[in-house]
């Protein structure tokens, strides 16, 4: 290209010289993400300290249209389609990066993403040419114009070693977004298994600052500059009032300096768990709710064309062919559990950790789906303690616990931990002038226990009995839901202790005792309903136990004669035994 347009050519030479002397300088701070230094080396307007207000840079700028993109939590996925080029030698050898790497990379991409409900599809391929395995500033124009594949309808990713050792993406308001100079360059040490950066560098293609942008990117005190204290940070800053402003941050640790252009008011507390931030994969973990609107607002724009809803569209599934993960049979849902990117309705074998034993619960014809660990490949399906969960995933993988209980969340199933526990994790429920009792229950520690009513409310006209019982008795008097907390301690030195906090419904009575024919009162037509039932082959009580009025747990002429007693001899009351 360079040498068919030499005008494009200076021009191009002049702004990659621009971005080193701006990489440069960023480099003293740690930035090994040149997208926004691109993007000021073609048009500098936002560092301008002269300028009355922060310039905008599309619609979605606008708070309002930004908020009215905003997805609902259960809108139907927005697909877009990357295309990934692998860069290797002119002969195939050293590539960067290889096919697991890829699909490890888009399940991470796919999961950063879906709470902002969008789901990526992707192609990758392998480019041979030694040139770009690494590569500097001046090698990306004629690399992206050689490589680069339908830009208009798809985000293309380059990876290989970027010499000055940063990521870098194109903006929506780029001119050069759509073009073969769009998309994505990612250097190799940013793209392995588990990194979330390729999620920042997408951020940006879809329309997201740094979200240090209005501190540590635009001018101090600025028009664009975010105050601690700004009154509207819509319109400053990364445009997104749901993000607090900080400075340029490398660390999951909180910012400890001050704003000087606020009277030195704390940054703290800042967005460190934010995709946008240079915390980095040990922090990273959300978009939030108005950069999902940002993202939504320029893909129903400037890139409605990266959208695939398209054609040809084989399955009539509203999903176009260069999307969809299952071209033959419609799936608009596009479900993926295993995420191998074949969808769910004609995968042969849905298996989220490549064993070759299916996920359970799932039809994979091409393979049995009885995975016992589905998340952890264990072709041998070892289950030491036959509990159901295999030997590699089991938290107690010598001791049966199909519940695989661990209430510390250490790791260590609570059977197999050694530790103190309350293992009671809910309570029965109970009637209304019914007998109630229940017990507590403990794992391990040092005896003698001692249980303790921590606080709340035990039900009325119950007792509770602490020490080394742990025991809830009584005739409850009161429909209610009472919640209540308990503390168990132990003997030992030191002492080990759990803490649980349950609750207990207590209902109406689900029956009036001696009431057999169900009008809710005792009278004489009762005795008569239990000698039709036992003589004449009549309806059953509903239920059976409020004819059994004399407590001797079964059904026969000795409840009638009771009844008959007790109305006319004024003997003792129905059921008055089972309490």
């Amino acid at each position: 290209m360079f040498s068919r347009i030499p005008g494009l050519r200076y021009q191009r030479l002049a702004i990659i010289a621009a971005i080193i002397v701006s990489l440069f300088t960023s480099s003293l701070l740690g930035d090994w993400c040149g997208t926004t230094e691109h993007y000021y080396a073609k048009n500098d307007r936002r560092l301008n300290k002269n300028l009355a207000a922060c310039p905008l840079e599309g619609p979605c700028d606008d708070p309002a249209n930004r908020n009215a993109a905003i997805p609902a939590p259960n809108a139907p996925f927005t697909h877009l389609h990357l295309m990934i080029h692998i860069f290797r030698n002119d002969d195939g050898s050293g590539a960067v990066s290889d096919e697991a790497t890829v699909i490890s990379q888009m399940a991470e991409l796919n999961r950063d993403y879906e709470p902002s409900r969008i789901h990526f599809s992707y192609d990758w391929r392998f480019v041979n040419d030694s040139r770009y395995v690494s590569m500097d500033e001046n090698e990306f124009y004629p690399m992206k114009d050689q490589y680069a594949l339908d830009p208009e309808h798809q985000i293309n990713v380059f990876v290989g070693y970027v010499e000055p050792g940063y990521s870098y993406g194109t903006f929506p308001w780029d001119p050069e977004c759509l073009t073969k100079q769009g998309g994505i360059v990612m250097t190799t040490p940013h793209f392995f298994r588990s990194s979330s950066t390729l999620s920042h560098e997408v951020g940006h293609c879809l329309g997201l600052w740094h979200t240090f942008h209005g501190v540590s990117e635009v001018a101090f005190c600025g028009p664009c500059y975010e105050r601690v204290d700004a009154a509207d940070r819509d319109v400053l800053g990364d445009f997104c009032a749901d993000t607090r402003p900080t400075p340029l941050n490398n660390y999951c640790s909180e910012v400890t300096s001050s704003d000087g252009c606020s009277g030195g008011i704390p940054w703290a507390p800042t967005d460190r768990d934010n995709f946008m931030s240079y915390s980095s994969d040990p922090c990273w973990a959300r978009f939030t709710t108005q950069q999902a609107g940002r993202m939504h607002c320029w893909l129903a724009g400037v890139l409605a064309s990266w959208k695939c809803n398209g054609t040809p569209d084989s399955d009539g599934d509203l999903v176009s062919d260069l999307c969809d993960n299952c071209v033959s049979t419609a799936n608009s849902d596009q479900l993926d559990v295993d995420k191998d990117y074949i969808g769910d309705v004609c995968d042969n074998c849905v298996d989220t950790d490549f064993d070759g034993i299916g996920n359970p619960g799932i039809v994979s014809p091409g393979c049995p789906a009885s995975d016992n660990c589905p998340d952890s490949a264990n072709a041998d399906q070892l289950d030491t303690d036959a509990d159901g969960y295999g030997d590699v995933c089991d938290n107690c993988p010598e001791i049966y616990n199909p519940n695989q209980r661990d209430s510390n969340e250490d790791g260590v199933g609570d059977l197999c931990d050694g530790l103190l526990h309350i293992m009671t994790d809910s309570l029965p429920a109970g009637h209304v002038g019914f007998p109630y009792a229940t017990q507590l229950a403990s794992l391990n520690g040092v005896p003698p226990l001692n249980w303790m009513l921590f606080g709340g409310d035990i039900p009325f006209g119950c007792d509770w009995e602490g020490g080394p019982v742990g025991r809830i008795s009584g005739t409850p008097t009161y429909a209610a839901t009472f919640y209540m907390t308990f503390v168990l301690e132990d003997s030992g030195n030191p002492k080990q202790s759990d803490t649980m906090s349950l609750s207990i419904v207590i209902n109406e009575p689900p029956y009036v005792c001696g009431d057999a024919d169900g009008n809710k009162r005792v009278d004489f037509s009762d005795a008569v309903f239990i000698v039709n039932y036992i003589f004449a082959n009549g309806s059953a009580p509903d239920p059976v136990a409020s004819a059994d009025v004399d407590c001797n747990l079964r059904l026969d002429i000795g409840d009638a004669v009771f009844l008959v007693n007790y109305f006319f001899n004024n003997l003792v009351p129905p059921c008055a035994g089972c309490k």
